[in-house]
């Protein structure tokens, strides 16, 4: 069926713009009021400074004693504001296999300057140095590493404490038997205790190794 014609007349062009003048006229409030809406979203903006640039650092997944040989399990990753990451560990593979130095509570930052290097010696505190011991096996089974101790040599003349408040370290060597021709290999045997290192001041080292040498160095825990 064929759509009847409408009558009604269409409307002018001076028609239709006086009835937009009247809407506009009618709506100016709104129309004023989003206009200033958007006009302050744009300034807002232009004016907010972008987003800080972000680095995503290494923080302690748990609480890390002294002397903890560090894994991937031990590490979680946190994204931080960059200006706040200096001096952060930001790559796993940078602190995996190397040890603590200080402690570092659960859910705190990870400072290279709190790990031990690669070498030996890096696992002293600054200002120390290593000496290798062979303690009796009673006290080698309570201690753990970053325990402090006083050590003192047993001579002929009565007991001499050669170093105070030593740090023990994370074992890193084992007496290596005659055969391996390792450290303290002479006369040694498979059941030979292990090492145990200790981080003394360079002032102490001498006597400390030279009682080390004669096997007269024993232990005194500090609480």
């Amino acid at each position: 069926m064929a759509k009847k014609p409408s009558n009604k007349p269409k409307k002018t062009w001076v028609q239709m713009n006086r009835d937009f003048r009247l809407f506009v006229w009618q709506w100016r409030f709104a129309l004023i009021a989003l206009a200033a809406g958007l006009g302050a979203m744009g300034i807002l903006q232009t004016l907010a400074p972008p987003p800080p640039p972000q680095t995503t650092v290494l923080f302690a997944a748990r609480a890390l004693p002294v002397g903890t040989l560090l894994s991937e399990t031990d590490l979680q990753q946190i994204t931080l504001p960059t200006r706040y990451a200096s001096g952060l560990v930001t790559d796993p593979s940078q602190v995996v296999g190397r040890v603590t130095i200080t402690g570092v509570p659960a859910n705190s930052p990870i400072w290279d300057s709190g790990l031990s290097s690669s070498d030996l010696g890096g696992v002293a505190p600054p200002g120390m140095v290593v000496v290798p011991l062979r303690l009796d096996a009673v006290t080698t089974s309570v201690l753990v590493p970053g325990d402090r101790v006083d050590l003192v040599a047993i001579t002929n003349d009565g007991p001499n404490v050669v170093a105070r408040n030593a740090l023990i370290l994370p074992a890193r060597l084992e007496v290596a038997s005659a055969a391996s021709g390792g450290l303290f290999s002479a006369g040694a045997t498979s059941s030979t205790p292990q090492v145990t290192l200790a981080a003394v001041t360079p002032g102490e080292a001498a006597q400390v190794a030279s009682g080390a040498h004669l096997n007269q160095i024993t232990a005194i825990i500090i609480p």
